[in-house]
């Protein structure tokens, strides 16, 4: 059997061959960048040890050895947002290659471009692209919610501004030469930084021979408010201390505090005299996600200056929580929505954020709470048979989220995102989930905000989710064709019947909403 197929359903849930969205391997596998069509091996690490932030990053570097490199691009996996990158060149002789764009370019993609100058010099480069997931929130809603601006000027100098209500969560910058210079003149990036949270600056120089051109700073930026299903996200930029040079190779690191998680790095340069041959040949993080390193060099002619590496990291904020479900009270300074419910009533201030204070939500700040108040579920197996038997066509991932079927929409794990998961996938269930929104857990943990527990196990053979109801009962729905029925509970998990050949085995909790009266149309 072709490695390739449809995880078909041998026990258990039967994935949705009729979803026509793309192959989740067509979307991860990245052996070439899209640009410069170079190929590329990939690496890809996370950093879970901020949770319920998690981050993945992602390593690029071209195969072969070149002068230049255009437009080689890095992209996070379908579950992340991209929130920030960089980009740094090594040499097979002695000399150094230089940075000349390293930016966003979608919600998944970093790009980076470099060369040689003034004389032949072969290297590698190593583009990184860096992504989040937050615990609860979907993949998607977060991508959309990052927005990103550029702004290209014909100067030496760029900055973007945030709009008002938002925050920097990551930048980057790109210099181009006019299309007008000839004769091996370049351009060169000499800092890709944020200014606090409202600004990213971008900034280069020409070399050797004069070279007019552009410089384009790009920001990343996110609503300064509460995203539901997950709370408050503090964020801030830090710095490492500045690294002096005379001649040569320049150097600044910083390490990044113990719960916050890495989004943006940056680099800036301070020329300690007229002479500006020295430029950026590196902006990289760390192998474990918890430091930032920066490099620059001057060549040929000494240049002076100091480097300095940038970082913009966050965390959950303490206390926080969704404004769409109860919970503790909360502080009117995390969301204007919730000064502004608390202006009315007080206590969701003091108190309790009550069922109340979800209810103002809405006519208060106009912002809808429909998709993501959560409801326990109750097995009402009625709502899932038609008057003649027959089952609702939904699979068992459908079922323990209570979510009736929608065409074209998939049913498989990932299906928020796109994704048609291949049997080679089955093991990335678990973070096909986390991307649809779900919160990893386990058998005792609660979950939060009224969410439902599922148990869901994975192998190349089939996978089956089942659901813990309200009542503390386990239920399943057997494959499309399969009705909703009570699972025995052995203890430690429900029962299942399903193949268990090395089986990847995950409690998660999910934002279930209540199913409407009427039975959905016959697929």
């Amino acid at each position: 059997m072709p490695s390739s197929i449809i995880l078909a359903g041998v026990a258990g849930c039967v994935l949705d061959d009729a979803n026509n969205a793309p192959l989740a391997g067509d979307l991860t596998a990245q052996a070439q960048s899209a640009l410069s069509s170079e190929q590329v091996t990939v690496v890809s690490r996370r950093d879970d040890s901020a949770a319920p932030v998690h981050v993945q990053i992602k390593e690029c570097t071209t195969v072969a050895s070149s002068d230049v490199h255009v437009g080689v691009e890095c992209v996070v996996d379908p579950e992340y947002a991209l929130v920030g990158g960089g980009a740094t060149t090594d040499s097979s002789t002695g000399s150094a290659a230089f940075l000349r764009e390293s930016r966003p370019v979608d919600a998944r993609t970093w790009r980076a471009s470099s060369s040689a100058r003034g004389a032949p010099n072969p290297h590698h480069l190593t583009v990184y692209a860096i992504g989040v997931r937050l615990d609860g929130v979907r993949t998607k809603d977060l991508q959309d919610s990052i927005q990103r601006k550029s702004v290209q000027l014909p100067t030496d100098v760029a900055a973007a501004q945030v709009d008002d209500g938002w925050v920097t969560i990551g930048g980057g910058a790109e210099t181009a030469p006019d299309a007008s210079v000839t004769g091996g003149a370049a351009r060169f990036l000499t800092a890709s930084h944020p200014a606090g949270l409202h600004e990213w600056t971008a900034a280069s120089t020409d070399y050797a021979i004069p070279a007019a051109g552009t410089t384009s700073a790009w920001i990343l930026q996110i609503k300064d408010q509460v995203i539901e299903g997950f709370g408050g996200l503090e964020i801030k930029t830090i710095q490492g201390s500045p690294g002096d040079a005379a001649h040569g190779y320049g150097t600044s690191s910083l390490q990044i505090e113990p719960g916050w998680a890495l989004l943006g790095m940056g680099a800036s340069i301070e020329y300690a005299d007229d002479q500006r041959s020295r430029t950026l040949v590196s902006i990289q993080p760390g192998e474990d996600g918890r430091s930032v390193s920066v490099t620059s060099r001057d060549q040929f002619v000494a240049s002076a200056g100091s480097t300095t590496a940038y970082a913009v990291v966050a965390r959950k904020k303490a206390g926080t929580h969704g404004l769409c479900n109860p919970g503790t009270a909360l502080d009117s300074s995390v969301d204007s929505c919730v000064s502004a419910v608390c202006d009315l009533r007080g206590s969701c201030c003091t108190t309790e954020w009550d069922d109340t204070c979800v209810d103002l939500v809405e006519p208060v700040c106009g912002r809808s709470c429909a998709e993501h108040t959560c409801e326990p579920t109750v097995y009402e197996p009625e709502k899932w048979t038609y008057d003649d038997g027959t089952a609702v066509q939904s699979n068992c991932y459908s079922y323990a989220q209570n979510r009736y079927p929608e065409s074209g929409v998939g049913q498989d794990p990932g299906y928020t995102m796109g994704l048609r998961p291949t049997r080679e996938q089955a093991y990335w269930f678990e973070q096909y989930a986390a991307g649809d929104g779900l919160i990893p857990s386990s058998l005792t943990e609660p979950c939060p905000d009224n969410r439902t527990k599922i148990y869901m196990y994975a192998n190349p053979f089939s996978y089956h989710v089942y659901r813990q109801d309200g009542d503390g009962t386990w239920s399943d729905k057997f494959g499309f064709n399969g009705l909703a029925v009570p699972t025995p509970d052995i203890g430690d998990r429900p029962q299942h019947l399903a193949d268990q050949r090395n089986p990847v085995e995950a409690y998660m909790c999910a934002c279930n909403q209540r199913l409407p009266d009427q039975l959905p149309p016959r697929q």
